[in-house]
């Protein structure tokens, strides 16, 4: 067993999930921008060498908000269609320097 006890974090970035909820939604990349994927809901997270291209649409699982107000949202996995890169990881809703907005609302393929 084991298990290792965490020291007094008050680091800087003490970014901490304040809600998170399920969603199906489908968002397009801000046509001027890309940005990486990151490896959890924090500014200070690191990348999972991911990025998401301008323009692409993307499908969302969960969103997250953080103590720090910024918006997270994970992706739902892409599967083989996008040459078997399946794992997950989360986009930024908002430029966290500029405060830009970074991923647009958009139609999910179906249409319904």
């Amino acid at each position: 067993g084991g298990g290792g006890g965490g020291g007094g974090g008050d680091g800087e970035s003490s970014e901490k999930i304040q809600r998170i909820k399920d969603v199906d939604l489908y968002f397009q990349v801000h046509p001027s921008f890309g940005m990486y994927v990151r490896a959890s809901p924090q500014v200070a997270s690191a990348k999972t060498g991911k990025a998401v291209m301008p323009n692409e649409v993307l499908r969302v699982c969960q969103e997250c908000v953080t103590t720090e107000g910024n918006v997270f949202y994970r992706l739902t996995a892409r599967g083989a269609a996008a040459g078997g890169g399946a794992e997950e990881g989360w986009v930024m809703e908002r430029h966290p320097k500029q405060g830009k907005l970074l991923l647009l609302p958009a139609e999910g393929p179906g249409g319904a």
